[in-house]
């Protein structure tokens, strides 16, 4: 949270979460301004002990944004007519990975150490 805060100040309104339980979405919360209302956006909506979260004067709010695609089809379904589109003209740049032909054990699993090793990480796709 420190670090957090040595770069953004006060001033941090909006922090995302992709993974974590509601125990990892404690150190966003905090990083969340004092004395400006804050907004988490969250993929996993699980219950919150909120009197864990301190000082916010101005106040938070959790939005709860998981997605699925058929659940909006009149939204979704133009979005993904579009994709083709929108990676040719470079809208969209896909992240960088690795493909690993094959069911590689040990090519999995080195990719998978590096996480646990806390190293830089490209995504792998194992193409069986």
């Amino acid at each position: 949270l420190g670090q957090i805060r040595e770069i953004v100040g006060d001033d941090l309104v909006y922090a995302y979460d992709a993974i974590n339980p509601p125990e990892g979405q404690f150190l966003a919360l905090n990083a969340l301004s004092n004395h400006k209302k804050g907004t988490l956006a969250r993929l996993l909506p699980r219950p919150i002990d909120e009197s864990r979260i301190k000082g916010k004067t101005a106040g938070f709010e959790i939005k709860n944004v998981f997605g699925l695609s058929h659940v909006r089809p009149d939204l979704c379904a133009p979005f993904w007519e579009r994709v083709p589109e929108y990676l040719e003209s470079g809208k969209i740049i896909p992240l960088s990975f690795q493909v690993v032909e094959g069911l590689d054990v040990d090519k999995v699993n080195r990719g998978l150490d590096k996480y646990r090793d806390g190293e830089a990480v490209q995504k792998i796709h194992v193409h069986p």
